[in-house]
C-alpha cells in the first residue's frame, strides 16, 4: 500500500501545472529523491529486486509533459572531487538501471507514436 501512495505522489506531482497559466510547476525535492531512488535502485544479492513494476505504473497513464518532466530530473554524478565525490549532475536516464531504461523506451516509443498520430 504504501508503495502505491508514492506512486500515485509522483504521478500527481509529474502532471501538476500552473492553474494561471498551464506552464509545468516543478517536481519536489521529495519527489525527485523518491523517482531517483526508485530509478537506480539495485541490490547485488538480487538483480530482480528493483521497482520496475512502480516505474512502469508511475508513468504508463502520463501524457508526453508528464513523461518528459519525469526524465528531465537531474542527478548527481559520482567522480572528482566535487563535495561528497559529486561534481556534475547528468540526466536521470544516463544513470537508471537498465530495467527501468527499457520500460522508459518503451513509453518514449508510445507517446511518440501518439504524437505522430
Amino acid at each position: 500500500a504504501r508503495l502505491r501512495r508514492i506512486e500515485s505522489m509522483i504521478r500527481s506531482a509529474a502532471k501538476e501545472v500552473n492553474a494561471e497559466d498551464g506552464s509545468p510547476v516543478p517536481l519536489p525535492p521529495a519527489v525527485v529523491s523518491v523517482w531517483t531512488w526508485m530509478c537506480t535502485f539495485t541490490n547485488p544479492d538480487d538483480v530482480n529486486d528493483n521497482y520496475s513494476s512502480n516505474v512502469d505504473n508511475i508513468i504508463a497513464p502520463l501524457n508526453t509533459e508528464g513523461l518528459m518532466k519525469l526524465l528531465s530530473v537531474k542527478v548527481a554524478k559520482e567522480g572528482g572531487g566535487g563535495q561528497h565525490g559529486y561534481n556534475s549532475e547528468v540526466e536521470i536516464l544516463q544513470v537508471v538501471t537498465k530495467d527501468i531504461a527499457s520500460i522508459i523506451e518503451s513509453h518514449l516509443a508510445r507517446v511518440v507514436r501518439r504524437r505522430k498520430d
